[in-house]
């Protein structure tokens, strides 16, 4: 085995090495999730269990939050306690839901005082092919992307890994 010998002790990549412990830290270091969390915020449940299925799969966040409208994605932001809110680092947000739809979601997020949430990348995904659609979410600063259905792997990676 390798020793590494520092001021009269052994360095902690000496103790790594020896326990056979580096090729996890690397490994750690090499596969860690591109963001800490991301919500997707979307009613179809076939779209969300494969899309959160291939986040999970490819390791690309560390927590997957869904909400099935806008309002409780903002119910969660407004009443969970701030020392216990997850704040994403990434929203995959459809425009179509019920209850409170895509549109209706960035208009009450944008009034909403958090901190931090000026960091949040907010990407629109949607099977609508609707022009005014995308008219419309191409004049709303805080929306990054306008995506169709269904986002692929390459989409995920250069969203999530962008940050």
């Amino acid at each position: 085995m390798y020793k590494c010998f520092f001021y009269g002790k052994f360095s902690q990549l000496s103790y790594l090495l020896n326990k056979g412990l580096l090729a996890n830290h690397i490994k750690a270091l090499i596969f860690a999730p591109m963001v800490k969390a991301t919500f997707i915020i979307d009613d179809d449940e076939v779209y969300v269990y494969a899309i959160k299925r291939l986040i999970n799969l490819k390791q690309l966040s560390e927590q997957v939050l869904v909400f099935k409208n806008g309002q409780l994605a903002l119910d969660y932001l407004i009443n969970t306690p701030a020392d216990k809110v997850v704040l994403p680092d990434v929203i995959l947000l459809d425009v179509r839901m019920p209850v409170l739809d895509g549109w209706g979601f960035l208009e009450a997020y944008a009034e909403l005082n958090i901190p931090g949430k000026q960091k949040v990348d907010i990407y629109m995904v949607s099977s609508s092919i609707d022009p005014r659609d995308l008219e419309k979410a191409a004049n709303i600063p805080i929306i990054k992307r306008y995506l169709f259905k269904p986002v692929n792997l390459e989409d995920l990676k250069n969203i999530l890994e962008k940050r």
